[in-house]
């Protein structure tokens, strides 16, 4: 963990405080308050798999664990620009940094091709975004067969997350929402996590999956009301401005090296 040596009288006082004791959210306090991730992730010491992604009402970054007693899914909903794109990226950047590459392995799928770019840009990527909704179907039916083929083989695999993009521009979105509604109900106990940005109207069952947490925008920017069985809590999204994730993107990708799991890539395109 980094102290905060630039920050006159920044002076933290860090700890975890579980909200519920039967669920993996938790509230990290801190002295100082601020809107980015990038600060948050380098004063603060995150578990594995684990994505700070906002500050609840009282100033406190919140975040959750994947497929620890609690829910292994983020489905984020809400209208046009309440920011589901920024938050899908704020989490993909958070649960990249705070897990090796040898732990957790990332693809998106992601219509526009604008939205998820900066995955090549992270060491746990497995492919490029996907672009195409054929190759998006075949991507997705293979993470089903993964999941079949994990139930079959015991031993420890690399948890896979799949951040996915509002499906709605491509005709044959329905079919890929059950796919992907299957991989909800079935992928979490075997480390297939599915983070997805949606329009509203396909995901209104989500919350009925007991492994899915929604995320709500109130048509705020950048505010959401984050639900699970156990627990609701208002939250504002931490941003990460092309400055910001330029430099996190960089140190995951230092760290990565440093730590023997990822050789170390020229950085991309965005300055």
């Amino acid at each position: 963990m980094r102290s905060d040596t630039e920050r006159p009288g920044a002076e933290l006082s860090l700890a975890w405080h579980r909200e519920d004791q039967r669920d993996s959210a938790r509230l990290v306090r801190e002295a100082w308050t601020d809107g980015s991730l990038h600060s948050v992730l380098q004063t603060t010491l995150v578990e594995a798999c684990t994505a700070v992604v906002g500050r609840t009402t009282d100033g406190a970054p919140w975040g959750f664990g994947f497929g620890r007693d609690g829910p292994s899914h983020l489905v984020i909903q809400g209208p046009a620009g309440c920011g589901k794109s920024e938050l899908l990226r704020t989490c993909l950047v958070s649960l990249c940094w705070s897990t090796d590459p040898g732990a957790l392995r990332v693809l998106a799928i992601d219509p526009s091709g604008r939205q998820l770019g900066m995955i090549d840009g992270l060491p746990h990527a497995l492919l490029e975004p996907v672009i195409d909704p054929r190759r998006a179907a075949a991507l997705i039916a293979w993470l089903c067969d993964e999941v079949r083929l994990r139930r079959r083989c015991r031993g420890v695999s690399a948890r896979l997350a799949l951040a996915v993009e509002d499906l709605t521009p491509w005709k044959s979105h329905r079919a890929l929402e059950a796919r992907l509604g299957w991989l909800r109900r079935h992928g979490g106990p075997h480390g297939v996590h599915v983070i997805q940005a949606a329009a509203s109207s396909e995901v209104e069952a989500s919350i009925a999956e007991a492994d899915t947490r929604l995320a709500c925008g109130t048509g705020i920017a950048g505010d959401f009301i984050v639900t699970s069985r156990r627990e609701q809590v208002a939250i504002r999204a931490l941003w990460l401005p092309v400055r910001e994730l330029v430099a996190c993107l960089d140190e995951i990708r230092q760290n990565a090296w440093l730590s023997g799991a990822a050789q170390p890539q020229a950085r991309g395109g965005l300055r």
